[in-house]
Parts: structure tokens; sequence; C-alpha cells
């Protein structure tokens, strides 16, 4: 049997509206376009279950959704023709996460990170490559009567309070004679004005 979620809602006219869709969600809240590969100890290989935009959301396929484990990646080759069929060997991707639920409700969140050379993405390096940079996630799964939610974050968000425009500067902490190379990149503020990083 495939899980479905059938919700019945009942609008102001007195019509009924029924939606059917997966009992699984995955919510992208980074700024950047993520794609999604499942997992299952039945299955041969990590299946591709789409991709999202920034602030989307991925119903997974029904026929995906008994998977327990997620990768979050990014496409090495951006040229590619769409349609053509997706294998986790053209990607930049994170280990697998475990996303079967602990019980009926539960709430767990996760860290994942993924290497990336936005200069080359082509190029498939290791993590001693000074040419690459971490990126990193937290995972927030939350399973209530059945229904798993996903949500991709970013592991830092600044929220500004004060009723004023806030500037801020991001650095990064790089050990002594660590191979990495220093992560700079513009933080764009309320207005789109560019800051620095130093």
């Amino acid at each position: 049997t495939l899980p479905l979620v059938w919700e019945t809602v009942r609008e102001e006219k007195g019509n009924f509206s029924v939606t059917v869709r997966s009992p699984v969600i995955v919510h992208n809240n980074t700024n950047m376009a993520l794609s999604f590969f499942l997992f299952s100890h039945s299955w041969k290989e990590d299946v591709h279950a789409g991709e999202t935009n920034s602030g989307e959301k991925l119903p997974i396929p029904i026929t995906l959704a008994s998977a327990t484990y997620m990768r979050i990646a990014k496409k090495r080759n951006k040229n590619d023709a769409p349609g053509l069929l997706q294998t986790i060997g053209d990607y930049e991707y994170t280990d697998r996460l475990v996303i079967l639920p602990t019980s009926y409700t539960s709430s767990v969140i996760l860290r994942a990170s993924l290497l990336w050379n936005e200069e080359n993405s082509e190029v498939t390096s290791t993590d001693t490559d000074p040419r690459m940079s971490k990126l990193h996630f937290l995972i927030h799964i939350k399973s209530k009567s059945g229904v798993t939610d996903i949500y991709v974050e970013p592991v830092i968000r600044i929220i500004n309070l004060l009723p004023c425009q806030l500037q801020y500067q991001l650095g990064e902490t790089i050990r002594t004679g660590g191979q990495q190379r220093r992560d700079s990149r513009p933080v764009i503020g309320k207005g789109r004005k560019k800051i620095s990083n130093k």
C-alpha cells in the first residue's frame, strides 16, 4: 500500500475542498536551489526525488515516501539539459541523513554539510582542496500524526527586531596552518546594500 494524506477543508460557501498529497514534504528555507536524493535499505541506490528553489517546497513522490534516508545535493554541471536521468554521481552531496520519524509525533534537528566550488562546479575535489568551501545546513524533521515535514535551514539566521536598519559583518575563524581557504562572501543588508566581509 502507498501512504496518502487526505485533507478536507470546508470553504466559506459551504463547498468542500479535498487535497490528496504525499505524507512527506521537504521545505527549502535556504537562499539557493537544492536537490534531494532518497534511499531505503531495500533499494539498490539513492534515488533523485526532485529539486527546489529557495523558499519552495517539494512534496516527495508517493512511491518514494517509504525512504529512510535523505541526502542534500547540488549539481556540479549546471549546463546539463533538463530531463536527463539524475544520478548521485553528478552531484556534490551530504552524508545520508536518517529521516524516519522516531515516534508518531516527533521533532529532530540534524546538521549536514557538503563541499562546493562555486567558481568551477564541474570539478570534483576533496575537503583538503583550498578551492572548496563547505556549505552547512540545519535539518529540522517534524512529524505529527504520520505526516512528516523536513525543513532545510541555514545554520545562521539574523533577525532584526530593532526599529532601524541593521548592518552586520560575518567572519570565519581559520586554524593556523590549515589548508582551507578563507571563505569571504558579501552580506546583503536591508535595501540590497552590500556589506563586505573582513
